[in-house]
């Protein structure tokens, strides 16, 4: 019970000061919240522009480290291009018949001599091995048609199985008749591929590749594969190349058979400037990426 004189409530100045004091520490909250979730904005996009490089510094060293520039498998060498012969399945020659190789069965767990990263299609190229006392030459075959082949054990010329392989066998028609003496040779399919930096339509700039289409005889249309980067002008994309001993060759080079290794560089920014991470700018983070790769069959 209220006691006559005690005051009930509050008055108008406690009120005011309550409402300032939860009026500013209500403003430091948000301005925390707003800071933060900057913060989180500006790492957000950090991360994802390392992780498009990162993309483009796995995947083109893997095509490019296996070229063999002697044997022409860099067909054009520019600044922000590169045309090569890639390889897309590889084996020993485990029998021959019916006018076609068969290449051991591509599986997995098993001791196996053959790899197939693409399926193999008519108009791509096989290259068999000829070695010699001095040299070894690589003989390239047009492939005619692709079959499956029996499951059954290599001739005895050829590789030994796993016995528990019942794959069926990768048979290649070519362009000439199959000899016996071709079974236990290494062979090697490869497919022209492109990688070049390209506008797309909404005006960024990527990393494109463009694969050879065996049924048009052309490249098919550009694949956006990392990005996006900056313009070349600014180098979102550059290729350069050395020759054995180390010397840079001028681009486009004109001999690319003196490739012996290539320095891959790229760049790219955010699409917005930071708020947190970095102060007065008005442009994106850049980030950028350098690789060296030493072709692995130079000689």
């Amino acid at each position: 019970m209220l006691t006559p004189g005690t005051r009930k409530g509050v008055t108008l100045l406690e009120l005011l000061v309550t409402m300032t004091v939860g009026g500013i520490a209500l403003s430091i909250v948000t301005l925390l919240c707003v800071r933060q979730q900057r913060l989180i904005g500006d790492l957000s996009q950090t991360s994802a522009l390392s992780a498009h490089l990162r993309d483009a510094g796995a995947i083109l060293p893997i095509d490019i480290r296996a070229l063999a520039p002697a044997l022409g498998d860099i067909r054009e060498a520019r600044d922000t291009s590169l045309e090569i012969r890639a390889t897309i399945a590889s084996g020993v020659v485990c029998d021959t018949g019916s006018a076609a190789i068969a290449l051991a069965p591509a599986v997995d767990n098993v001791a196996s001599f053959a790899s197939v990263a693409t399926t193999i299609a008519p108009g791509d190229s096989a290259w068999l091995l000829s070695p010699n006392d001095s040299t070894e030459t690589w003989t390239p075959h047009r492939i005619d048609a692709v079959r499956s082949g029996e499951g059954r054990q290599c001739d005895a010329r050829g590789p030994t199985l796993d016995t528990r392989i019942d794959a069926p066998r990768i048979a290649l028609a070519l362009d000439s008749a199959a000899s016996t003496a071709w079974i236990g040779t290494p062979v090697r399919v490869t497919r022209p591929l492109r990688y070049s930096l390209y506008r797309s339509g909404d005006g960024m700039w990527w990393l494109g590749e463009r694969d050879w289409s065996t049924d048009g005889a052309q490249f098919n249309t550009i694949q956006p594969v990392a990005g996006p980067l900056l313009s070349p002008s600014s180098r979102g994309l550059r290729f350069e190349y050395f020759d054995s001993a180390g010397t840079e060759l001028t681009v486009p080079v004109t001999d690319a058979r003196a490739v012996a290794l290539m320095r891959i560089e790229l760049r790219a920014e955010t699409k917005t400037a930071p708020h947190v991470l970095v102060k007065n700018t008005s442009s994106g983070r850049m980030d950028s990426l350098s690789m060296w790769v030493m072709l692995r069959n130079r000689q």
